[in-house]
């Protein structure tokens, strides 16, 4: 049941490629099922970060990432 259910919650992703130090905003990022299941659960956790390294659009935005 643990497995399923990381495996069905949704996970913030970057709708769109972002760049190293770029602030996210809302319209930058969506909620998805990605194949990883890692990232963050809530918009409003990574609105307001920079990056420390490039995205690519479809990618989880993880605490790597911020």
């Amino acid at each position: 049941e643990i497995a399923y259910r990381d495996r069905a919650l949704k996970r913030i992703i970057a709708a769109r490629d972002i760049k190293e130090g770029e602030i996210i905003k809302k319209e930058d990022v969506r909620l998805n099922r990605p194949k990883i299941s890692k990232g963050y659960f809530k918009i409003e956790d990574v609105i307001g970060k920079y990056l420390k390294k490039d995205i690519a659009c479809g990618e989880p935005i993880s605490e790597e990432v911020l």
